[in-house]
C-alpha cells in the first residue's frame, strides 16, 4: 500500500497511527527464506520501510515498529491455512498481533476471525 492509499486507509478510520511490521537482519533473511515473494535485501527493505514511515510522520501519523518473530508467524500462517509467500496474509498476521496486544491477550492471536475482502492468500490444496 502506498503512503498515500495508507494516508486515505487511515483518514476513512479517523486513526492517527499505525503499526508496521519490522525487521532485524537476522529475521529478514529468515523472512526472505520461507517467503518467495520476499526479494529485496534487508538494507533495500529499510530504506524503503523507513521512508514510509517518514511519510506518514510528516502527513501527521503516529507509526509504530513492531518486531516481527518469523518463526511464529510462519507457525501462524500454516495454522489459519495461509501462504506464508503472500503479503497480504503477513499483514493479517500483523493485525492479529497488534489486536492481540492492545486487548492484553495474547491468545487472541489465534482467534477465529473472518476474511471479508476474500484477498488472503490459501495455500493451494
Amino acid at each position: 500500500m502506498t503512503a498515500s492509499g495508507m494516508k486515505e486507509h487511515l483518514d476513512r478510520y479517523s486513526l492517527r497511527g499505525t503499526a508496521m511490521g519490522w525487521y532485524t537482519p537476522e529475521s529478514w533473511e529468515r523472512l526472505r527464506a520461507v517467503a518467495d515473494d520476499v526479494v529485496m535485501t534487508f538494507a533495500e527493505f529499510e530504506r524503503k520501510a523507513t521512508r514510509k514511515v517518514r511519510q506518514l510522520e510528516v502527513e501527521g501519523f503516529t507509526v509504530e515498529k513492531v518486531l516481527i518473530d518469523v518463526d511464529h508467524m510462519v507457525a501462524w500462517c500454516r495454522r489459519k491455512g495461509y501462504r506464508v509467500g503472500d503479503s497480504k496474509a503477513r499483514a493479517a498476521y500483523g493485525a492479529a498481533m497488534a489486536i492481540a496486544r492492545d486487548e492484553g491477550d495474547p491468545g487472541l492471536v489465534d482467534a477465529p476471525f473472518e476474511d471479508r475482502s476474500g484477498q488472503l492468500g490459501r495455500r493451494a490444496s
